[in-house]
């Protein structure tokens, strides 16, 4: 019954997102919404590194911006073919992840946090300062749009469909994985280490399994968010960024996929929906989210089960 009315909610979700360019008729909000599918890939990725295996990352901004310039660089200067772009810039996701998940096995809490936060920050500054093959602070401009079956994804539209199937893709994907043994596995790292060592269980090759696949999200939906805008700069890659992304996990529900659906939209959508309150817009959207965070502590997705429990409860004092 749980796995019907699942299903149900994934098909009227589905139904509605396809259905919802056709209200939109302001090429700015129909951008709005390209960036928010785009965002809630990477919130899936960062999902796999710290919803799952536990490990509190900060290099997301450092990862979309290397898989935002893998395929800007190569379809720019080289002419290569924009899908082999955005290939080129998954296999960067996958090295990126092997990387970094060698310094999660040896370090622990803030460690591990300065270690990422270093690594945003020396990304940050090769993009800034390369100015022979990053273009430094003009930018990577002219990337050209994506094409399928003849139809250019510059259009905003043809942009929305094909990566919100992108986007199913990632979320059945993800779906598959958590609720695998290996996505049980993860879960059991995160809560109990030293049990899970007690079991005999290889946690070293989980977890930096966990960080390839989550890299390799995180580079691909910045490839797409290149092909988007067709611009690049690296002032868009800051811990501002990332921050953004771990925002959306914790206010939609961390380790938890509808709550990175959840958190991407409102993160993204809500503050331009307050910018009529001027320079105060990002104070007041801090508020709200402070707010919702002190009224639920375990994000949106948490909400039905909180009405539920306390309905049994309320059904049991009848």
């Amino acid at each position: 019954m749980k796995k019907n009315t699942r299903l149900i909610t994934m098909l009227i979700c589905l139904a509605a997102a396809l259905l919802l360019p056709l209200g939109i008729s302001s090429h700015y909000n129909q951008v709005l919404l390209n960036q928010t599918v785009v965002y809630i890939i990477v919130a899936l990725g960062l999902n796999f590194t710290m919803g799952l295996s536990g490990s509190f990352d900060f290099s997301t901004a450092a990862i979309f911006g290397l898989g935002s310039y893998t395929t800007g660089l190569l379809t720019t200067k080289l002419g290569i073919n924009p899908w082999i772009g955005v290939v080129a810039a998954i296999g960067m996701g996958a090295v990126v992840g092997l990387v970094l998940g060698f310094p999660s096995l040896r370090l622990r809490g803030i460690y591990f946090v300065l270690a990422t936060l270093g690594f945003l920050e020396i990304v940050r500054q090769l993009l800034s300062n390369m100015t022979w093959l990053t273009g430094g602070t003009n930018g990577v401009a002219n990337i050209p749009a994506l094409e399928i079956f003849g139809f250019s994804l510059g259009e905003s539209r043809n942009f929305y469909y094909v990566a919100l199937l992108f986007l199913v893709i990632g979320i059945a994907i993800s779906y598959r994985i958590i609720y695998s043994k290996w996505g049980r596995t993860l879960i059991a790292i995160k809560d109990n280490e030293i049990a899970v060592d007690g079991c005999g269980i290889d946690k070293a090759s989980f977890k930096i399994k966990a960080y390839i696949i989550g890299s390799c999200f995180t580079a691909f939906a910045g490839s797409l968010n290149a092909h988007l805008f067709q611009f690049i700069h690296p002032a868009d890659f800051t811990f501002d960024f990332t921050v953004r992304f771990i925002m959306m996990l914790m206010l939609g529900g961390l380790g938890t996929i509808p709550g990175c659906v959840i958190g991407g939209i409102v993160v993204t959508i809500l503050p331009e929906m307050l910018k009529f309150l001027g320079e105060y817009y990002w104070l007041a959207f801090s508020a709200l989210m402070l707010v919702m965070m002190m009224f639920i502590p375990y994000g949106f997705a948490s909400i039905p089960d909180v009405i539920r429990k306390k309905v049994k409860r309320a059904g049991g004092k009848d």
